[in-house]
């Protein structure tokens, strides 16, 4: 009897659990609009003629289960993809296919069509720095390199008009991104006399032409360059004493005081008086006579030649392979000049050191192997430095 009720109480716990399941169960299906219900884990089809299970590619979209589309399949690439999660949309910050980036937008790395950015892509991507992009190649309004151009940006670019001159028809010949040796500041070519002055070319001054305060080479007006400059009073320069020029950059003259002895001046009193000591044509009077004068580098008693001291009193040193010098004068005054311009070790014209060891380009001669001597030195005149045709 005791067996039996037991078994009976067991039996009417279990039917009350069974029941409070059930209730359970009802409470999570879905009903729908035709009157069926769902069970827990489904719901209805989009016609609501049948339950299907609640998952990606059911056709309905689900946000509590993370789904962003739904299109009734898992394939991708056809604008939702395989698991729901994505509407392979471009800008949506997932790669989805098709696609080589997804920043979300356009980025440093990549561009707003979710490729990656690229100068020369043509696509313009402001973020990555881009001020233009022609595909990598200069045009009048880009640069190469994917910037806009203008003068200094060191991208030299010859279509685009020149922003660093006031000629609206220029365009840029050089850009170094500021002066050198070869492009001035305003992205013109160097050239001495266009008005710029550029000291990474070796420029002074630049004023187009000479005047007081620069040489046509644009240099700094200085006697003894080698350029004449009237503007500072230049009656000549041969960079030094020369056939026709004084070192002070006047005219060789006998009696100015300045002796030249390029030009074949012995002595210089300042005047042209006789007996004196210093002729009229600036020569030693006194030479030969056994004693060594103040403007005598040697006097062995005669004016005879080749015996070692020559008749104007000069050591016949020429062709030693040695520029000889001396000491000339008495007292305080005493100068050391440099009586020969030239020693190649030998006597022979022809050769840029004439017998008499002087300069043979610059004499006013046309000596052997010269093509032109116009008495100087100095380029820009016709006949170069060295004696060529210019």
């Amino acid at each position: 009897m005791e067996l039996h009720t037991m078994s009976y109480r067991l039996l009417i716990l279990l039917a009350s659990l069974l029941l409070g399941l059930s209730c359970n169960l009802d409470t999570a299906t879905t009903t729908c609009d035709n009157g069926r219900v769902c069970p827990i884990g489904s719901q209805c089809a989009p016609d609501g003629s049948r339950c299907i299970r609640i998952e990606c590619g059911d056709g309905i979209v689900s946000p509590e289960r993370g789904e962003v589309c739904d299109d009734g399949n898992n394939i991708g690439g056809d604008g939702c993809s395989a698991d729901c999660s994505s509407d392979e949309s471009c800008g949506n910050n997932t790669i989805d296919p098709g696609e080589v980036c997804d920043d979300g937008g356009e980025s440093a790395a990549c561009n707003e069509d979710c490729t990656v950015a690229e100068c020369g892509d043509r696509k313009i991507n402001t973020t990555a720095d881009e001020d233009c992009d022609e595909g990598a190649v200069s045009t009048a309004d880009c640069d190469a390199d994917c910037t806009l151009p203008t003068c200094g940006d060191s991208f030299f670019n010859e279509l685009a008009p020149n922003d660093g001159t006031e000629d609206m028809g220029d365009t840029e010949a050089c850009d170094d991104g500021g002066n050198s040796a070869g492009c001035d500041l305003d992205c013109t070519l160097v050239v001495c006399g266009d008005g710029f002055t550029n000291p990474e070319a070796g420029e002074d001054c630049d004023t187009e032409r000479s005047n007081a305060s620069c040489d046509a080479d644009c240099t700094t007006p200085e006697c003894g360059d080698g350029f004449r400059n009237p503007s500072v009073q230049e009656a000549c320069d041969d960079a030094g004493a020369s056939n026709d020029c004084d070192d002070d950059c006047s005219i060789v003259l006998c009696g100015d005081g300045v002796v030249n002895r390029a030009a074949g001046e012995q002595c210089e009193d300042g005047n042209l008086g006789p007996n004196d000591g210093c002729s009229g044509a600036c020569r030693h009077e006194d030479c030969g006579d056994g004693t060594l004068g103040p403007f005598e580098l040697c006097d062995d008693g005669n004016n005879d030649p080749g015996d070692g001291c020559s008749p104007t009193c000069f050591p016949e040193t020429c062709g030693n392979g040695t520029i000889d010098t001396g000491e000339l004068g008495e007292g305080d005054d005493i100068e050391v000049i440099e009586y020969e311009q030239c020693d190649d070790g030998n006597t022979d014209a022809g050769d840029g050191c004439s017998p008499e060891c002087l300069l043979e380009c610059g004499n006013g001669l046309s000596d052997l192997g010269e093509e032109c001597d116009d008495g100087n030195r100095q380029d820009g005149d016709g006949c170069s430095a060295d004696c060529r045709n210019e």
